[in-house]
């Protein structure tokens, strides 16, 4: 496995591979320094797991995950970011996976990665494809929906927009309703 972190303290990096071969896991451990050129950097490493900080430079964060997306489609792309900030968490899952907590964490970092793996174990079963391949076409996303998702991401739509949305339906609304009252 080879993850490559691409954020401002380069001197973790040692601390990372370090605590990873301590839980008995055999990765290459590789930093990408702030400076260093994004169209050319992140995808020529080859990374299985890359990993970048939002809190450093979000735009670059964003190119770098973008690239690993294109480049390397198989590689697990994980944000990482300060708490509560929803907004940017929304924003980082069009380039990421995974948007995970700052600081760092070795465990959390490693559990991401296992887990996204083992996902993509599951994706690639072929009785789970032939399935799959079985269910045609699915529905598409109702507009309001749309409409919602849309607002949700604007961190200057206010409650009344968004509860205006839900509204425009009876039914729906009717449903949540029923169930808050439930």
């Amino acid at each position: 496995m080879h993850l490559v972190v691409a954020w401002d303290h380069g001197d973790e990096v040692t601390r990372l591979q370090n605590e990873l071969a301590t839980r008995g896991l055999d990765w290459r451990v590789s930093w990408l320094p702030p400076g260093a050129d994004a169209g050319s950097s992140a995808a020529a490493l080859e990374p299985d797991a890359f990993v970048c900080s939002a809190d450093s430079d979000w735009p670059r964060c964003n190119r770098l995950l973008d690239e690993v997306r294109v480049r390397r489609p198989h590689a697990v792309r994980i944000v990482l970011m300060e708490s509560g900030d929803n907004a940017r968490a929304v924003e980082a899952l069009e380039y990421a996976q995974r948007v995970l907590a700052e600081p760092l964490d070795t465990r959390t970092i490693a559990a991401a990665v296992q887990g996204m793996q083992d996902l993509r174990r599951l994706l690639d079963d072929p009785e789970l494809r032939r399935v799959m391949a079985g269910i045609g076409n699915l529905p598409s996303a109702p507009r309001q929906y749309l409409a919602l998702t849309r607002l949700l991401r604007d961190p200057e739509a206010g409650l009344h927009a968004i509860t205006a949305i839900p509204a425009q339906d009876p039914a729906p609304a009717a449903r949540v309703l029923r169930l808050s009252h439930s």
